[in-house]
């Protein structure tokens, strides 16, 4: 019998092979061929019945034990629920069948991977490319390990290859902006200005870190350097030549989709909206796309540029002469002069204030025009109906929780678009990743963790878990109303519905009746009277074994922020929108050597109102040292698991700085790092801690 003759009784026989599947309802078996059987199974698998999935796999190799492509998939699902060992044997016996495929390598390169075995998995991956030269996946896996290992350049070109063959899929993109994000600078080449743009614009990508890189790119083009530089000796004369080259989809990406934390695109963008305003010809001729990407951004950085007293008489006089206007006109002409005055006026003050807003809201537009109503108009009012329908998890009594709860009502903290969404991995995984020497030790991981968001602000980080930690129940609890309504608008418009918000005080926590698998509070603990006592309380809301997410502010790293905050005192600049716009000012005006200027510093929060008055304004704030951290620690009896990381930069100063300390985990080196580099932990950088089980 020859090989062809061999293939044919191979499928006839496996044609009339039948495979059994008990009921869950106890009634009679079901008898599926292999091929009917194979069809369940993957369909399951799609739906993300994962267990239903695994459970016909099984059945299909107790019938065909040599199966490949029930051993790979069940190898993928293994890869998927943090199984790395177990996927590893199942792809390996699919590998020894001899007909492997390019999917195949890619999983057993995930397998090896999730096992530690960095060299074996980046060989499967080029191994699958030989097979498969455009297999988007292996370039994007390649650029992960690549992107981890610091070989940021051969990382980047495979990520971009990733987004060449598979463009529609917006994972990949993900992983191209994650990867731009960490890089020092980009290439200036004829593709990567779109291509960032792209990346700014995908759901899921987190937009803070991309868009300075964004931003970076754009100040080294030898014009904008040149632009910046006339600014800078008040010879910069903004003609309808350089309006009209600002009008790229980069510049519109970074306006509309995150804040543009640079001080010399700020004063370029200020000195744009002034001219537009005072003169109407230069509105009328400016490229559309930027008009109506100005607004937005203005919108989103709350109205934090300075503004003249000629501006405010200029716009007065607009918002009345549109009060008169004929608004449904727009229809017909919607990036004319009418559409181009609104956008201006957006640009000053928000829309939704304004008296023709509900003749706006009403009318149906298209985008840019649309796009701008949405975040101005609908938006807001979309949040002022949610705001009555979050329950209270907890009483607000205390004096600091009241006067934080003010300062949070009036300016949510921070105002988003976009955050970081990955593929959903168990938390098992999440961690192993994060701290690689937590492999394979004992640990409890639940499959569905109870998770619990201490002080979620405006959600960002309850939407992130949401979307990347398979299984969550996340509650999501915060002091203001007007924060969790941006919250839980931001959840809708990520097609998530699955997160409790919670209106309430960490402090009314009643600790034993409530417990959790895992527990993040991000920047608020530092905000409390005493934030010991408040880290107390969410140690007793933790079930044993349960892990913490933590974030505070770092003493060395916000000298700048103290000597700051005694400039404000000395100046007795109030906490108001005109307050902060003058403190600013001032602000951006010191010289160099000045100990305040470095609040300042591209990708701060100081370019926006909420979240200038948060890094400036706030009235309780506590900072603390490393040393501080480890007592804290020890004295609520956790473990500390690690720092994450956002830099390589940081790591591998760690891990030069102290080689006896693999598992970067002691906070005494950390200390001594920070004394050495006073900028280590400027982000407010999470550290993971554990509880213990007794």
């Amino acid at each position: 019998m020859n090989r062809q003759q061999r293939r044919a009784e191979e499928r006839r026989r496996k044609k009339h092979k039948r495979v059994t599947l008990e009921r869950r309802d106890g009634g009679q078996p079901i008898e599926l061929t292999l091929v009917e059987a194979y069809r369940a199974a993957y369909e399951a698998q799609q739906q993300g019945q994962l267990d239903q999935a695994s459970y016909i796999y099984n059945r299909i190799l107790a019938t065909e034990p040599g199966h490949i492509d029930a051993l790979t998939n069940l190898g993928m699902i293994a890869n998927m629920t943090g199984h790395s060992e177990e996927a590893l044997k199942l792809l390996e016996s699919a590998l020894a069948k001899g007909r492997p495929t390019a999917e195949l390598y890619l999983n057993y390169g995930v397998a090896l991977r999730g096992v530690g075995r960095i060299g074996d998995a980046v060989a499967a991956y080029g191994k699958g490319l030989e097979i498969d030269p455009e297999l988007a996946a292996l370039h994007h896996n390649l650029g992960t390990i690549l992107q981890n290992l610091g070989d940021l350049d051969t990382a980047l070109a495979s990520f971009r290859k990733a987004v060449e063959f598979e463009p529609n899929d917006p994972a990949l993109w993900r992983g191209l902006a994650n990867c731009m994000a960490v890089r020092a600078d980009l290439p200036d080449d004829p593709t990567m200005g779109n291509e960032i743009a792209v990346c700014l614009t995908t759901p899921g990508v987190e937009t803070q870190l991309l868009s300075r890189r964004a931003i970076g790119f754009l100040k080294n083009n030898p014009t904008m350097g040149e632009w910046i530089a006339a600014m800078k000796a008040d010879r910069f004369i903004l003609d309808a030549e350089k309006i009209q080259a600002m009008g790229s989809r980069l510049i519109a990406a970074c306006l509309i989709y995150d804040i543009v934390r640079d001080a010399d695109m700020e004063q370029l963008f200020t000195r744009l909206r002034r001219h537009l305003l005072l003169d109407a010809a230069a509105r009328e001729q400016a490229p559309a796309i930027l008009v109506f990407a100005l607004p937005m951004q203005c919108f989103l950085n709350e109205y934090a540029y300075y503004e003249t007293a000629e501006e405010t008489a200029a716009l007065d006089a607009l918002i009345t002469r549109l009060g008169t206007a004929d608004m449904v006109t727009l229809a017909g002409d919607q990036t004319g002069p009418l559409a181009r005055d609104i956008a201006l006026v957006g640009a000053y003050r928000p829309l939704n204030d304004m008296a023709f807003a509900d003749t706006l809201d009403r009318l149906v537009f298209d985008n840019p025009l649309g796009a701008l109503i949405g975040r101005q108009i609908k938006e807001p009012r979309a949040e002022a109906k949610l705001r009555i329908t979050i329950e209270p998890l907890t009483e607000i009594t205390g004096t600091v929780s009241t006067d934080v709860r003010a300062h949070y009502e009036e300016n949510p903290y921070p105002r988003w678009q976009n955050t970081a969404i990955g593929s959903p991995q168990s938390m098992g995984m999440i961690l192993v990743s994060q701290f690689p020497h937590l492999q394979g030790r004992e640990m409890r991981y639940p499959e569905n963790p109870r998770m619990l968001i201490a002080g979620c602000g405006t959600g960002m980080d309850a939407i992130s878990s949401a979307a990347t930690i398979r299984g969550a129940k996340i509650t999501a609890m915060d002091l203001s109303l007007t924060s969790l309504a941006y919250a839980k608008r931001m959840a809708a418009d990520f097609g998530i519905g699955s997160i409790d918000f919670r209106h309430g005080d960490i402090l009314a926590l009643p600790g034993k009746g409530l417990e959790f698998d895992v527990i993040q509070a991000y920047g608020v603990l530092h905000h409390m009277r005493d934030p010991l006592e408040g880290w107390r309380i969410l140690t007793d809301c933790l079930h044993e074994a349960g892990l913490m997410r933590i974030a505070l502010y770092s003493e060395i790293a916000r000298q700048p922020v103290v000597a700051a905050r005694e400039l404000i005192a000395a100046r007795g600049y109030p906490a108001t929108t005109e307050g902060i716009r003058e403190c600013r000012r001032e602000l951006l005006a010191l010289p160099d050597d000045h100990p305040a200027k470095p609040v300042t510093r591209e990708g701060s929060d100081f370019f926006a109102t909420s979240t200038c008055r948060d890094l400036l304004f706030h009235g309780e704030e506590h900072r603390f040292t490393c040393l501080q951290i480890a007592d804290m620690i020890k004295e609520l009896g956790l473990e500390f698991l690690g720092y994450e990381f956002l830099s390589g930069e940081t790591g591998r100063r760690y891990a030069e700085r102290f080689p006896e300390d693999p598992e970067f985990t002691d906070l005494r080196n950390w200390h001594a790092l920070e004394e050495e580099f006073p900028d280590t932990f400027i982000g407010t950088d999470p550290f993971w801690v554990r509880k213990p089980e007794r």
